[in-house]
This record gives structure tokens, sequence and C-alpha cells, in this order.
């Protein structure tokens, strides 16, 4: 077989046709699929271009077919990864012409860059500048491709790391994910190990965490990492416990998910779905709620139906709605029946909660005289900011008049949240605490 039926092209001194040919076929027989296939197109491809660059050698079809093919040859510029499939493969990179640098330095220097920026970053602008005025076109294309895949293969290499040595050698990795100077597998062996090194990162903060955390964070992690074969009831009783193991295993679920196989399966996938547990908000709310109505309802002059139907709603508000659809969520009908009456209730129960509030504040300020309209309609206002901070946005139709008053009654924990537990976080709340007796003492007043 001749070297022009090999570029499947006639005979020629065109080289650019040649090398565009030699481009396409190059996607047909590629060094890690056809060794051989790539070896003949490879010598056709050098036999053409000294055939073209001479004109005085006649173009007589050369026969390379029985040529003993002992190892796969591969220009450096070509350079692919090979793989698992691949593992043993003998290639050989061979420059066409001396190049101005070793690989040896170039590994020496991407070492330097991840390990020690202060003495890589000064001996890459030598090595680089070397280059540029030694080496050719093609051989600093060849160096761009061999130091990244240098850095690829340097254990503990991150972004900052690729973003640095781009700006020096005009990658273009900080422009909007396009790497004009690279090719595509050499761009996907950095980002696979920059993985690697975010995964490692990780794993040594959780296992950090589980020494030197916070009490809830810690005990969540060491229960994550543990070999239990169920979760210890006592965890329900620890505040906030169940909820950070939640919040720990969705981070690995979505974010890491490579870690997964590293936690205890049982517990792993036990938390991952909603469980009834103590928390700190439920518990503070309890206090505050609880606090405010044992001052209030002595002087209110309830009868026992009312007093109970309050205490009734304050709690299923905030408890009672979450239990319910946590109950029912392996009985789909029954929870389907549940989410559709509490939602017409609700809808009920928060039209005459700020339809009252409405009334009240009408009623309250009438007798200002002149300025009543003004305050009437300041606060409507507040009420209004109020309502709209309060509706459940992220929640689906269905839920979202249930989870507004459940919003309302836990507006005391996401206020004290809010303001970070600060000073000026308790001074707030004992302010929003005062409100909150007032008005609900008027609601109260409403009952019979």
């Amino acid at each position: 077989m001749d070297i022009w039926t090999i570029l499947n092209i006639a005979p020629t001194e065109d080289l650019a046709l040649i090398r565009r040919t030699y481009a396409h076929q190059l996607k047909l027989h590629r060094p890690d699929r056809d060794p051989k296939g790539y070896q003949q197109l490879r010598e056709a491809f050098e036999q053409a271009k000294t055939l073209a660059a001479q004109p005085n050698l006649s173009l007589i079809p050369l026969d390379i077919s029985e040529k003993k093919i002992k190892q796969p040859i591969v220009n450096s510029v070509e350079l692919e990864i090979c793989g698992s499939n691949c593992a043993g493969t003998p290639w050989l990179h061979v420059p066409v012409s001396p190049m101005p640098y070793t690989l040896d330095d170039v590994a020496q220097v991407a070492k330097d860059v991840v390990h020690n920026e202060m003495v890589g970053l000064p001996a890459l602008d030598r090595l680089w500048t070397q280059i540029t005025r030694n080496g050719n076109l093609e051989q600093q294309q060849q160096f761009h491709q061999h130091f990244a895949m240098a850095l690829a293969n340097q254990p503990g290499i991150i972004e900052g790391d690729i973003e640095t040595v781009s700006k020096r050698l005009g990658w273009g990795w900080e422009k909007n994910n396009t790497y004009p100077m690279l090719q595509p597998f050499v761009v996907q062996a950095i980002e696979t190990q920059m993985r690697q090194t975010e995964l490692a990162r990780v794993w040594k903060r959780i296992q950090v965490d589980s020494e030197s955390a916070s009490c809830s964070v810690r005990l969540a992690n060491q229960l994550l990492l543990s070999e239990r074969q169920s979760l210890p009831f006592w965890t329900r009783l620890t505040p906030n416990l169940v909820a950070d193991m939640h919040k720990q295993a969705s981070f690995f679920k979505y974010k890491y998910p490579e870690l997964v196989t590293r936690l205890n399966p049982v517990i792993f996938n036990f938390v991952l779905q909603p469980r009834l547990a103590l928390n700190w908000s439920g518990l503070f709310l309890f206090a505050f709620w609880g606090s405010l109505l044992l001052c209030i309802l002595p002087h209110a002059k309830l009868s026992k139906g009312s007093t109970f139907l309050v205490g009734l709603v304050v709690v299923y508000y905030l408890y009672g709605c979450n239990i319910a659809q946590i109950s029912l969520m392996r009985r789909p009908r029954l929870l389907n029946a549940y989410l559709l009456i509490e939602y017409l209730v609700s809808v009920v129960a928060a039209l005459i909660f700020f339809g009252t509030l409405f009334w009240l504040v009408i009623k309250m300020t009438t007798p200002l005289g002149r300025s009543a309209p003004y305050t009437s309609m300041i606060g409507c206002f507040f009420i209004i900011v109020f309502f709209r901070l309060s509706w459940p946005r992220h929640m689906p139709e269905i839920c979202r008049p249930g989870g507004l008053l459940n919003q309302v009654f836990s507006s005391p924990w996401r206020l004290i949240k809010s303001l970070k537990f600060s000073i000026k976080g308790w001074v707030s709340e004992f302010v929003f605490y005062i409100i909150c007796a007032c008005v609900t003492h008027e609601l109260l007043e409403l009952l019979p």
C-alpha cells in the first residue's frame, strides 16, 4: 500500500492539502485504538511532506505496508491518555526536532509550581523564556501540552495553581471554561486531578471536624463514619444532631458523591430521609409561645374550650403539621387527603388571622382623630410586609397556607437567628415579645 493510498489523496505537492488530509485521517487511526494504522499514517505523512518539499523528487508511490512495526511512535503534539485499557502500552514520544527542554525539567517545574510557588513560578518564567527564544512554534505548542500533563500528574493541584500558570502561558483557563491552547483530554486530566485534590481536602476536613468541631457537628461526623448498624435513639433527643447529620449527608450526596462509599451506609440512608427529632428552634419557640400564653391566658377570661383551641392551633402549626407529613410519607393517599384538608383549614385560618390584624389596627387607631388614617396606613403596611416575609414561596402550592402560619409562629426564631444571636438580636427579640403579647391579648379578647 503506497503513501497516497494511505492518505487517501492523489499524488500532490500541496503541503496544505497533505496536512488537512492527515488531520482528517488521524481521527480514524488514533494511536490508542489503532497503533499499526497510526504508524503507517504517520510514516506516509512524513514521506509525503518530504516529497512535497523537494519538487525535484518524483512523486512515485512508496510501499510501506510490509514494514514491521515494533513500537507505535506518537508525536508529542498528539499525546493521548491511554487510560486503564492501555495500561503498559509503551508509547514513544518523538519530537520533530531537538527540544530546548527535557521532560524531567518540565516535571520538576510543575512540581515546584504546585508545592513551592516561590521557586516554581520563577523557574517556569525562565523555562518559557528559553523555549520562546530557542524553540519553534511547534515546540512551544508541545511545551504547553507537556507542562499541562505534568501539572495533571501532580497530587494536590488546585484551580489557583492552574489560573496562575494560565496567566503566564496564555492558556485562557479563566475565560468562560474555554482552553484554546490545550487539548481537550489534557484539560480533562487536569480537572480530574483537581477534583481528587478537592475530595482529599474535604475528607481531611471531615476527619478534623470529627475531633475538634462543635459538639453537634462532631457527633454527626463520628456517627456517619462509624460502623453502627442503627442510629441510637438518644440522637433524636439531642438538639439539632439529626438535623446536622441530614445536612452533612446531603452535602456528600449532592456535592461529593465519590465520598459516599466511605460513610456508614445504614446511617447515611437513614438520615437522608426527614426524621422527627429535637432541635433548638423547636425548643426556643416552645419557650417563647409557652411563656407568652401562660402570661396572657389567665387574664383573657376565655372558656376552657377556647383556651384548648388556642393552644392546639399554636402547637399544630409549630410541630403538628411537620409530624403529620413525615408520618404519612409512606401512605400517599392518606397524605394527599390530609394535605387537601389542611389546605382548606389553613386558608380559612390565615384569612381570619390577617383580617383580624387589619381590623385591630383600624380599631386601635380610630381614637387618634385626624392622624388615624395615616397611622392605620402605616400599621397596615407593616402587616403586608410581615405577610410578604412570611409567605413560603419555596413550598408547593397546596402547602403554602399552612406554611404561612408556620412561618408566622416561627417568626421569633427567624428574627433572632437573622441577627446571629447578638445583643442587638436579643433586644429586638424582647421588643418583638412585647408586641406579640399585646397583639395576642387583643386577639384573644375577641374569642368567647
